[in-house]
């Protein structure tokens, strides 16, 4: 059974943003897949508490102060085949609720925890704005190591697409469920790991991103291109067993 999590972020129940998540888990929910939905109305995210020990020390330290939903959140993230989020534009930006949850795992574009993870990012807005939000979190997600493979806009400008557009995204979110595709770094990504190589290998060993590195095998690989090679046939091998 393959996971999709939809991050659908407006706190307004009558929201095209709830409206289509809720209507993208209705037409698709079957037994082969497994649908979740977050958002603010279900699950509690605090802001991050600004210290550097996330970084050094690892994630669980500030999740035990901080008492709220996230890491259930992190694990549904980590757990999905597909993540698809869906965000309102407010002041050409993401509302507090994303925002909150992006900075709780922000060290996440350190240790590149989401490589291969496919994702579709959609925005809701009236007239404009959705570039700036579509453009920041495809900047954020990739920096993690997710692949994007949608980004689209849905105005009330342009009501007369939606249907065909929305019936665009269920068509894909098959076929990526249907398909196992092997995903690839694109420039960026590996110009990205390349540098973070060179100043993870400077750390103490004690050092949590230098532990995940060392782990997760990132320091014996030669590009990202290979890393993302293994942990995709990983995720194979767990499927063909």
């Amino acid at each position: 059974m393959k996971k999709v999590v939809i991050l659908a972020s407006s706190r307004n129940e009558q929201s095209r943003v709830i409206e289509m998540a809720q209507r993208l888990v209705k037409e698709n929910k079957n037994e082969q897949h497994e649908y979740v939905c977050i958002t603010p109305s279900d699950y509690h995210v605090l802001p991050p508490s600004g210290t550097r020990e996330i970084f050094t020390e690892g994630e669980a330290e500030e999740d035990s102060c901080l008492k709220d939903d996230m890491n259930k959140i992190k694990a549904h993230i980590l757990q999905a085949d597909l993540l698809i989020i869906i965000s309102p534009v407010y002041s050409h930006n993401v509302p507090g609720d994303l925002k909150n949850i992006i900075d709780r795992v922000a060290h996440w574009a350190h240790v590149f925890k989401l490589v291969a993870k496919p994702i579709f990012l959609i925005a809701t807005a009236e007239s404009n704005g959705s570039e700036f939000v579509l453009k920041y979190l495809e900047r954020v997600f990739t920096a993690m190591g997710a692949t994007v493979l949608l980004e689209k806009s849905f105005l009330l400008t342009e009501r007369e697409k939606s249907e065909q557009e929305f019936q665009k995204i269920q068509k894909k979110i098959n076929t990526v469920l249907e398909k196992n595709y092997l995903y690839c770094p694109n420039a960026i990504q590996e110009k990205a790991f390349q540098v973070m190589k060179k100043v993870i290998e400077t750390y103490p060993t004690t050092h949590y991103e230098y532990q995940y590195w060392n782990n997760n095998g990132l320091f014996e690989v030669t590009s990202l291109e290979q890393y993302y090679v293994n942990i995709q046939e990983k995720r194979l091998n767990m499927i063909q067993l």
